[in-house]
């Protein structure tokens, strides 16, 4: 599992400052001290850089400590202001000495005016900027209540509170208050139209952004980054919110695969690093080292990570929270880069005795000490590392910060991609010690932990609104559910309890397609429990998104793209988002059953499989790791797992033998292959079908497969050794000779999508296209160069659609009428759909492979139905076949 490092510390507004005294009459003014208050002031206001405001805070101070001064609301504008001065210059802990007491003077006298708002609001973020979030919290709120009371509820300077508390959200691990907290920000700076710069808009822009990526939603997190930089640019806005923004946008594209486009954003704000804006800026050195070392550029990234730790310790200082960061840092780079795990517990243990005398800095604590457990279990010291990660994970420890004692409640379980870390890390440490020490104790405490885990990928999971990023969460998380299976496994060869038996079983279904399950439920909830004017308006706004993506895309594939173009596209695809994510809202908030249905987390249990695939079939369940094969026998006579190891070798006959599957066989010298297609075939039937033979109950197998399995039909294996002097295809063993197969996903998906009742008679509907005149784009051709001079007519085709037909009933669409627009409208109604027809597979972005109709002039479609429009297409029918060329060859999502 790979944690997303280093894009926190977001943004820390140093509110405007507003000007001019106080109506309340007071008997002594020393007219020097209210002069270099105002002069104070009205440097902030000309921009004047906070080093160049020390001596004035000097001469404040000379009079503070030589005259007492009785004008209470004076002494309360002299600590806010310098006050202020101290928080620009990162003294944090000064600044919250000055005022706390401006706004304890202001409390005494009963004046909650604006400059009180605005001191709580500094006070905030001087308790963020020390890593004390609940406390910025409660300072926060109260800021914004002043605020609301001294300029009113709907007043455009409750932005900047709004976006302080979202920050402060998202360093709590909230990532959905973050959104909803920044989301009135965004309401208030629609009401007021040019009342709110672009810059701040930006700024809630990235914390939307980076509370979407904490929830691993990926592209719209792209999608508001993008457009969050794009109005930083609009202003040349030299801020260090925008640094942080091409930083954060590097780690999208590396986890996105697209190392290119990281390096070309992390290098850009590389080279605007300066001293004046290094405060938090300090990131990219730290994930630019780690991304040049990961791809193999070692020396280059120690350089870069040297030249941080250099630049930082000079501004800040070696006892700053920065130059500790920094610092951990560097010992996450020394043991991943170098190896040398001795020399990277030194740097952390470095860095002990800050997170000791600052234990209210929970944030960099639980970062720190994650990272050093993770040293800790390279090194083989796994005990060690798990009391680390208890201390990490420990979730009601009573922390006493400088404030007051607070709970510290950063650990709501689900909350954090430091959480996610940590207990992946605490599963690795307890099943290397079940191996080491054969103590079942520690698989028992591992299955334990590996549930927190998969409980909080489900969490990020459902809580998605798009596939792609439901794909990758998946791939991440698939290494946890077999190990479970695993775990499960291993008590069961040893204590052959049921329970053991039907728990293996629930998180083989977990596995199986569990980003497909829940765009499934999704769907369901759209569509059965949301009037339909709105999940037709939902289905709209989808399917426009995912043209302007694919247009983004194709865009972006040309030897000289338009970036104007692109520009624009990727606006219009980021209203259409934010336009979702309000309906979305809406539907959680107004429909409780939306809700209820989207987040359902129930798996079909093993005493109801038999219900789901019928009384006289075998259920034979696969889940396949790198080392291992379970094979679930479930039927009216035996439930069974059988477990067998496989090595590289299975993988290998598996590969090959999917190669010949895939390509005609030669006409002329035939045996060999033949011979090698034989062989291959009883290999695999060995080891896939085999085991659950003598378990087997009739004929009727139902197939459930997993990762590659999925591309093998089981059919096609042979029950014995075969040689045959006419190489005979026909003659052979094959396993279809002797059991009928049918496949589904999961038992659960087949649950999920079984209708309340079956009839006897199944109505179908065929669509088999001719593509004369198809018009096609320059763009298509641009990607799929083989469909110049137009697409080939599948004769065969019309002639399978017309015979399923003859054997079902029903309806076809043949030629011509073979539209998009005729499969929409009629698909939903019948119980089988034939699919035959050309097809384009897109690996790179598997949401834009497409299905190819008959070309029609009249309708709004072009012909092409992509894979992001099938999911708002409600179908009702039983089987789907989709009959095509190179059908099922496309690469594998797990």
């Amino acid at each position: 599992m790979r944690r997303l490092r280093h894009i926190f510390y977001l943004i820390a507004i140093f509110v405007t400052l507003p000007a001019g005294g106080n109506a309340i009459a007071v008997q002594e003014s020393p007219e020097r001290l209210r002069m270099l208050v105002e002069e104070l002031r009205a440097s902030f206001d000309k921009g004047i850089e906070p080093e160049q405001t020390v001596i004035l805070v000097e001469q404040i101070d000379e009079i503070l400590s030589d005259i007492s001064i009785s004008d209470t609301l004076l002494l309360s504008d002299a600590h806010f202001y310098t006050g202020v001065s101290l928080l620009n210059r990162s003294r944090y802990h000064q600044a919250l000495e000055r005022l706390s007491a401006s706004a304890r003077l202001r409390e005494a006298l009963n004046v909650f005016d604006i400059r009180y708002a605005y001191c709580l609001s500094n006070m905030s973020i001087a308790w963020f900027k020390v890593g004390d979030y609940p406390q910025a919290l409660d300072i926060g709120v109260r800021a914004m209540t002043a605020k609301r009371e001294a300029a009113g509820e709907d007043s455009v300077s409750l932005v900047s509170n709004y976006l302080n508390l979202s920050s402060i959200y998202l360093e709590l691990n909230e990532p959905t208050k973050a959104i909803k907290t920044a989301e009135k920000g965004l309401e208030i700076s629609r009401n007021n139209n040019g009342g709110v710069s672009a810059s701040t808009i930006a700024d809630l822009y990235q914390v939307i952004s980076l509370s979407l990526l904490r929830t691993s939603e990926f592209i719209n997190a792209l999608s508001y980054a993008r457009q969050a930089l794009v109005l930083y640019d609009l202003e040349s806005y030299p801020g260090e919110s925008k640094f942080l923004m091409l930083n954060t946008i590097s780690q999208m594209y590396i986890r996105l695969g697209q190392p290119e486009e990281a390096e070309k954003y992390i290098v850009r704000g590389i080279r605007q690093i300066n001293k004046d804006n290094l405060s938090d800026n300090y990131l990219l050195y730290i994930n630019y080292a780690g991304f040049l070392a990961e791809n193999g550029r070692t020396e280059e990234g120690e350089k870069v990570l040297q030249e941080g730790l250099k630049n930082v310790r000079e501004a800040f200082g070696d006892g700053s929270r920065e130059y500790i960061f920094m610092l951990a840092s560097n010992g996450s780079f020394v043991n991943k880069a170098t190896g040398n795990g001795p020399r990277a517990l030194e740097i952390y243990r470095e860095c002990f005795p800050y997170i000791e005398s600052h234990p209210w800095d929970a944030s960099l604590k639980r970062s720190l000490l994650t990272d050093y457990a993770l040293v800790l279990i390279d090194e083989g010291r796994n005990l060690e590392a798990l009391e680390t990660l208890d201390d990490v994970l420990g979730a009601d420890a009573e922390i006493e910060g400088p404030s007051q004692p607070m709970v510290n409640e950063l650990y709501e379980a689900g909350s954090s991609q430091i959480t996610l870390e940590a207990l992946s890390l605490k599963y690795t440490a307890l099943n290397v010690l079940a191996r080491e020490t054969g103590n079942n104790g520690y698989i028992i405490q591992a299955i334990e932990t590996g549930k927190d885990l998969i409980s909080l990928y489900d969490r990020f999971r459902m809580g998605m609104s798009e596939e792609e990023s439901r794909n990758y969460l998946s791939a991440d998380a698939r290494e946890y559910y077999t190990g479970i299976i695993e775990n499960y496994h291993s008590l069961y060869k040893n204590n052959h309890d049921p329970s053991l038996l039907e728990a293996a079983f629930e998180y083989s279904e977990r596995s199986k397609v569990a980003g497909f399950l829940a765009s499934i439920r999704e769907v369901n909830a759209t569509r059965f429990s949301i009037p339909a004017d709105l999940a037709l308006l939902d289905t709209d706004i989808l399917k426009r998104i995912g043209l302007y993506r694919e247009i983004i895309s194709t865009e972006k594939e040309k030897a000289h793209p338009d970036s104007l173009k692109i520009v624009t596209w990727e606006r219009i695809s980021f209203g259409l988002l934010r336009s979702r994510d309000s309906l979305i809202n809406i539907f959680e908030e107004r429909y409780p059953a939306y809700y209820a249905l989207k987040y359902k987390t129930e798996i079909t249990p093993l005493d109801r499989v038999k219900k789901v695939i019928g009384r006289e079939a075998n259920l034979l369940s696969y889940v396949l790791t790198d080392t291992e094969l379970f094979i679930f026998v479930v039927n009216g006579r035996h439930t069974k797992v059988i477990a067998t190891n496989v090595d590289s070798l299975f993988y290998s006959r598996l590969g090959r033998f999917r190669e010949i599957l895939s390509v005609l066989p030669e006409k002329t010298s035939v045996r060999e292959p033949f011979n090698e297609y034989m062989d291959l075939a009883y290999e695999l039937y060995r080891v896939l079908l085999e085991p659950a033979v003598p378990y087997l109950k009739g004929d009727k197998i139902v197939i459930s497969p997993d990762n590659i399995l999925s591309y093998l039909p089981f059919e096609t294996l042979v029950t014995g050794k075969y040689r045959s002097d006419e190489v005979l295809y026909r003659d052979a063993p094959f396993a279809l000779k002797k059991y009928r197969f049918s496949y589904i996903y999961s038992v659960t998906l087949s649950a999920e999508t079984q209708k309340r009742s079956r009839r006897f008679v199944n109505d179908l509907v065929a669509f088999a296209p001719s593509y004369e005149d198809m018009v096609i784009s320059d763009s298509l051709l641009m990607l799929y160069p083989n469909l110049r001079g137009g697409i080939t007519n599948l004769p065969y085709a019309i002639d399978e659609a017309r015979d399923a037909l003859k054997q079902c009933g029903g309806r076809a669409f043949v030629e011509s009428t073979a539209t998009e627009e005729a499969y929409k409208l009629n698909a939903p109604y019948f119980d089988i759909i034939h699919l035959a027809m050309h097809t384009l597979v897109d690996d790179l972005h598997p949401a834009y492979s497409k299905m190819i109709f008959a070309g029609s002039d009249n309708g709004a479609d072009d012909g092409f139905l992509n894979t992001y429009e099938v999911y708002s297409i409600p179908l009702d029918a039983m089987m789907v076949v989709l009959s095509s060329c190179n059908t099922g060859s496309g690469v594998l999502m797990t």
